[in-house]
């Protein structure tokens, strides 16, 4: 770095994250944050995610980190179900984060983690109070068109990872639908959650979401319209 403030300000919102990822089972609980000034680096102890062949049975030798984005190119798209508690679970998460003054920034499929099976935000790097998230940081595609850190931002992130997850297409190609979708057993249940995707990524942001509180009352209702049966039991270790 050219100076030392990206330095610090990753620090401090690990720091401030630290006490709030253990408030909710959508957060990558953090279990220790320490600096060593004299070395010059910091670091922080984070819960393991599943291996994603053998889930909690974590062997070092060959462990491969269970992610949603690996999920997605091992199955090719998720069952709307299941997209649509992933959604319930992580906007939960959201509306605490952002309620303690802080903004994720870099919402995407590789950064949500699956622990005992369940999903949660990761890699949290780039986590910051929102008076400190003026870079211009994230992924290209999950950012928003007025660039990312704040609220809404994030909330556009997640739409887009709900859109990749459940239509099994790049955000690149959003808002288009598959055109199998009338085929699809799930097409009812995947036109709803599509509405609400939509809504989380207007581009204008007066039309989006205002808060992860609204986005995650769409989505549980939504939840609560699932004929029993049909709905995903906790998402289940892929197999290539």
């Amino acid at each position: 770095f050219e100076n030392a403030d990206p330095f610090n300000r990753e620090f401090r919102g690990i720091q401030a994250f630290e006490p709030i990822s253990r408030s909710h089972e959508g957060f990558v609980h953090i279990l220790q944050v320490g600096r060593r000034e004299a070395e010059g680096f910091f670091y922080s102890v984070m819960e393991l995610a599943d291996d994603r062949v053998t889930g909690e049975k974590i062997n070092p030798d060959n462990y491969d980190p269970r992610t949603l984005g690996r999920d997605l190119t091992v199955r090719g798209k998720i069952p709307a179900a299941e997209c649509v508690q992933i959604g319930v679970r992580l906007t939960a998460a959201l509306q605490i984060l952002h309620e303690a003054g802080l903004v994720h920034r870099d919402i995407k499929p590789s950064n949500i983690i699956f622990v005992k099976g369940r999903p949660k935000l990761a890699d949290i790097g780039l986590v910051a109070a929102t008076a400190d998230a003026k870079t211009f940081v994230g992924t290209q595609g999950f950012m928003p068109p007025e660039g990312p850190g704040t609220a809404q931002a994030d909330i556009y992130s997640l739409g887009k990872v709900l859109y990749e997850i459940a239509m099994g297409r790049d955000r690149s190609r959003f808002p288009e639908l598959p055109t199998t979708l009338a085929d699809d057993p799930d097409c009812d249940l995947l036109l709803a959650l599509n509405e609400i995707v939509i809504k989380a990524c207007e581009t204008t942001i007066s039309r989006r979401y205002a808060s992860a509180v609204e986005m995650h009352a769409d989505l549980d209702r939504l939840s609560h319209q699932i004929k029993p049966g049909s709905q995903s039991e906790p998402p289940v270790q892929p197999q290539e």
